[in-house]
């Protein structure tokens, strides 16, 4: 039993090394908590986690090992701090987690690390840049008998080159050599997993002036030409950021039910600026009805259903009204995928094909062999795709089809239908092309003007035969009038060399779009000569370079190589597509292929905190700005555009050193609230200790407006943006 509360217990500390800092000048110090005031710490939840004030303490909670909460505080002047104090204590008997404590120069990348694993045991580590290295030493620590838990971890500057390590002022570790720390620009305490303890206090002191300044980074210039004042930025693509959703996913589907969760769920999304959605979901979409969640279980039965629909426990049903809602409360487009090729019929409980899947024939068998119009085919020797085949009900399908126009008509909804999804795998063309006259005609009555679009692609990006077959038979049935050619296209087709780590997934991201970057400019002369010049092409599925399939699942999939080697590419994939729809927008949490997501759902958690943006996420929540302004420079690290009323700036720097920027804004002087005078300019930064993984925190940077040049140095392994008023 303690004597004292863990928050008064960690004065006795103080005292205890009071003569050593009494020398010592204070830069920064938490003092004692209070509810409305977080002393200058920035303070970042991810998963079930919690902070409070509780008896001038802050206590910070994790419920399950998802929770994980980030406390920092940026130091952008001199003098810097060369020594750090943290004290806590643990609430419980035990944290069931890791605390890390961390010092950084957040222009070199360099830190060094404590961490506590358990009551007894710390470890530490440290790198001259912004790459990761494993822990160096575990060491064994016995805090001081009458302390009541409450325990300092202290790391101090011993040397102009060095530091060292102390726990409750013992020393576990001799001095560490970092000469890049040079200066300690911010702090940070990460809290992950199960874990209950209070944050007593932190105090940064300089006991030799604290007059270190940050490693001088490499110099690099932009020139940027705006826009004159006056003149209408024309958006470089407003219909770029598209997400599919797949109908059962839970992230999504749960929201049907439960009003909280659809609140939570469009709020995150809101924040990826969404221009488009398509549902129910690529391949899904033949696996699908909103007539009633006994659907799944009869499409389950046909012959060569997908697995999911066999263990659909794990997911959720979901509806077209819930869809068609949640698009016009954002104000996107609705990208509708028609389901031409299979139904489910309430009276019978059963799911039917209403053409044959007549692409993988058997040789020698006809597609009107199998065609029937009143009874099931029998299953004698025919391929398990031409079973269950039955076409009367192609009748119920399209009359479903036009009720579904008039939904959208009544909500005022922009909607694009979609004739299937990659159906090169499961129709002839002529079978393909007659499936979807029927849905264009019953769509067209309805809503004359309706735009669809239908499947460009082939068999592979270099076999064309199965798409210049659709496209005669789009012109023999007099549908000329298509909207969008639908291609998909994932980077990984393009190659672009190994991508086992986060360096290597940034490069080979960029040399598979530089492989297939020109892949488009075939797709339209074949549209144009086959008299469908009027179609434009779109990305309805879209991702970036995957990751090797050993490593599914890992830090990899959402890195910060992955998210840089996306953004450096996305200004040039904007301005060759119409529609871009990545694939996919949300998986049900951790794992479960979660390559295809922007956001993870954790239905465990409490509200407020279900839904999480990777870390991709957020770096492609501000590249898609960019799509929806004019894109008036862009190269490998630097992005610009300009938008009505506003400019926006990101840099990327997927390098461990830091980088200095210079942009020069060509004609930016002519705009009347820009400012005379010099003066700061506040960033926002996302940074990694290493490309590789998707750790990272959300940093502040300082830098400098002086005439038409911007200067700003950002972090190793970072993306960095501002915004500003230009009017």
């Amino acid at each position: 039993m303690s004597r004292f509360p863990p928050c008064v217990a960690w004065c006795l500390l103080l005292v205890a090394g009071f003569l050593r800092l009494a020398d010592a000048e204070t830069v920064w110090e938490t003092g004692r908590f209070a509810d409305e005031a977080s002393h200058g710490l920035d303070i970042e939840r991810e998963g079930a986690g919690g902070v409070s004030v509780v008896n001038g303490c802050l206590r910070v909670s994790g419920e399950n090992q998802y929770a994980r909460t980030t406390l920092s505080r940026s130091f952008t002047g001199a003098p810097y701090p060369d020594e750090i104090t943290f004290t806590f204590a643990p609430v419980d008997a035990e944290i069931g987690g890791r605390l890390v404590f961390r010092i950084h120069n957040v222009d070199t990348g360099a830190s060094l690390s404590v961490m506590r694993s358990s009551a007894n045991e710390y470890a530490w580590t440290y790198g001259e840049d912004a790459r990761w290295t494993d822990w160096k030493r575990y060491m064994p620590v016995y805090p001081a008998v009458g302390l009541d838990g409450a325990v300092t971890v202290r790391i101090e500057k011993v040397s102009a080159d060095a530091f060292q390590v102390f726990v409750n002022d013992q020393p576990i570790s001799d001095e560490i050599k970092n000469p890049a720390l040079k200066a300690i620009t911010r702090l940070t305490v990460v809290a992950e997993f199960k874990t209950l303890f209070d944050l007593v206090s932190i105090r940064a002191s300089a006991r030799s002036g604290g007059q270190g300044a940050a490693v001088a980074n490499d110099v690099r210039p932009t020139r940027v030409s705006l826009l004159a004042p006056g003149a209408e930025p024309t958006p470089t693509n407003p219909n770029a950021n598209g997400y599919q959703i797949a109908y059962f996913e839970r992230g999504y589907s749960d929201g049907m039910t439960d009003p909280a969760r659809r609140a939570e769920f469009v709020s995150v999304l809101r924040t990826l600026n969404p221009s488009a959605l398509r549902f129910p979901g690529g391949t899904w979409a033949y696996w699908y009805s909103d007539v009633s969640p006994k659907s799944v279980a009869a499409f389950a039965r046909l012959k060569d259903a997908p697995y999911w629909t066999k263990q659909f426990s794990e997911f959720r049903w979901s509806n077209d009204d819930y869809f068609l809602g949640i698009c016009k409360e954002l104000g996107v487009a609705a990208i509708y995928q028609l389901n031409v090729g299979t139904w489910y019929d309430v009276k019978t409980d059963r799911a039917y094909r209403l053409a044959p899947f007549d692409r993988r024939l058997k040789e020698g068998l006809a597609a009107e062999q199998v065609m029937q119009s009143d009874q099931d085919v029998g299953a004698v020797d025919i391929a398990p795709e031409m079973q269950d085949v039955n076409t009367s009900f192609m009748k119920d399908a399209t009359a479903h089809a036009a009720r579904l126009a008039r939904k959208a008509k009544a909500l005022g909804l922009k909607v694009v239908w979609e004739f299937g999804n990659e159906d090169y795998v499961n129709f002839q063309p002529e079978t393909y092309v007659r499936q979807c006259r029927a849905f264009y005609d019953a769509i067209r009555a309805v809503v004359p003007d309706a735009q669809f679009a239908f499947c460009a692609d082939s068999d592979s990006w270099s076999n064309h035969a199965w798409s210049t077959a659709v496209y005669a038979q789009l012109v023999k049935h007099g549908m000329t009038d298509m909207a969008e050619a639908s291609v998909h296209m994932y980077l990984t087709g393009g190659g672009g060399g190994p991508r086992g780590t986060g360096k290597e997934l940034y490069k080979a991201t960029r040399n598979a779009w530089n492989t297939l970057r020109h892949m488009h400019d075939g797709w339209r002369k074949r549209l144009a000569k086959a008299g469908l010049g009027g179609a434009r092409l779109s990305l309805t599925e879209y991702n970036a370079v995957h990751i090797v399939k050993n490593l599914t699942g890992g830090p990899l999939e959402h890195s910060m190589g992955r998210a840089l080697g996306e953004a450096s590419v996305w200004p040039d994939i904007v301005g060759r597509f119409n529609y871009i729809v990545f694939h996919d927008l949300i998986r049900n949490g951790y794992g479960h292929g979660t390559w295809f997501s922007r956001m993870h759902y954790m239905p465990q958690n409490p509200e407020g905190s279900r839904y999480m943006l990777a870390l991709d996420g957020k770096v492609m929540s501000v590249m898609h700005r960019h799509a929806a302004g004019k894109i008036v420079h862009a190269d490998e690290f630097v992005v610009v555009s300009q938008a009505r009323g506003s400019l926006l700036i990101s840099i990327g720097n997927p390098n461990p050193a830091g980088v200095t920027h210079e942009i020069r804004l060509k004609g930016v002087e002519a705009y009347r609230d820009w400012p005379r005078q010099p003066r700061a300019v506040r960033w926002q930064s996302l940074v990694a200790p290493d490309i590789g993984t998707p750790e990272h925190i959300a940093v502040e940077i300082t830098g400098q407006m002086k005439g038409d040049v911007l200067t700003v140095s950002v972090p190793g392994y970072s993306f960095t943006h501002v915004a500003f008023p230009l009017r």
